[in-house]
């Protein structure tokens, strides 16, 4: 019995001995790697952004393992087109310009490429080096000033009210709109409103906007006047008016009959 107990014992050790030794082997084993790729991230333009120029500035960063990674080499694809070489600098985050960008709606993807046949062996697996893509940034290039025009008040007009409704117009829409009334300081507005009580005379106002980009517009000044309502007269009685004069008449023919037969 003991015989037989040692031998299962040193079956199980041997056993154990040999699952090590493959063990080791297989995380000594090179061709035990993955893709790693390298990790870039674009910090501006940022997604959605809208531009009043049409130069461009981009940043980005080249990480691997979160630590700042020199690449071989890297592009960009612009609205989905060709790739172009970026020259890079010495030290991150990298930048470069897009330069005489046209009006409109853009997207931009950085690509690094690793230096050939690049890896590490990290915690028993290699990891191979493989490009990397920041992904589709989206941005717009705003040049055009907002328009603004003023509907009411009219320019020149004369105004029976101390109420005066604002009335305007503008090409696209604003971040921030304001007005400015006899040279006070500007009132920020959401749309159209009323002019708040204003007195009687002669008054002067503009409309400013600013549009999601950034470009600035203004409209033209408009002149107006104030004056109080004209008060309404009463309609004579016409009625009455009448009556009175006939009465007048039949006394003159009365006093005439009278005149006559009394010459008589």
């Amino acid at each position: 019995m003991k015989k037989a107990l040692a031998l299962l014992l040193s079956l199980v050790l041997a056993i154990s001995a040999v699952k090590g030794v493959l063990l080791c082997v297989s995380y000594a084993d090179p061709t035990f790697e993955i893709d790693t790729p390298l990790e870039v991230s674009l910090l501006s333009p940022e997604n959605n952004q809208t531009f009043s120029a049409n130069n461009v500035s981009v940043t980005f960063t080249i990480n691997l393992f979160d630590v700042p990674f020199a690449p071989a080499l890297v592009k960009y694809s612009l609205d989905d087109g060709l790739q172009e070489d970026i020259p890079l600098g010495t030290y991150q985050p990298f930048s470069f310009t897009l330069t005489g960008l046209p009006e409109g709606r853009h997207s931009i993807q950085i690509t690094a490429i690793p230096p050939g046949g690049t890896g590490t062996f990290i915690n028993h697996i290699t990891h191979k080096y493989t490009i990397g893509h920041s992904g589709n940034v989206f941005f717009t290039v705003d040049t055009v000033p907002i328009v603004v025009s003023i509907m009411s008040p009219k320019n020149n007009k004369t105004y029976n009210t101390n109420f005066v409704p604002l009335n305007f117009v503008i090409s696209e829409p604003a971040s921030l709109i304001e007005y400015n009334l006899d040279g006070q300081a500007n009132m920020i507005i959401n749309g159209n409103t009323t002019l708040p009580e204003l007195p009687y005379g002669s008054h002067n106002m503009s409309l400013y906007a600013t549009d999601n980009a950034g470009n600035f517009g203004a409209s033209e000044t408009v002149l107006f006047t104030v004056v109080p309502e004209e008060p309404t007269s009463e309609p004579f009685p016409t009625t009455y008016s009448m009556g009175f004069v006939a009465v007048i008449v039949l006394v003159l023919l009365g006093a005439i009959v009278y005149v006559l037969k009394r010459k008589r």
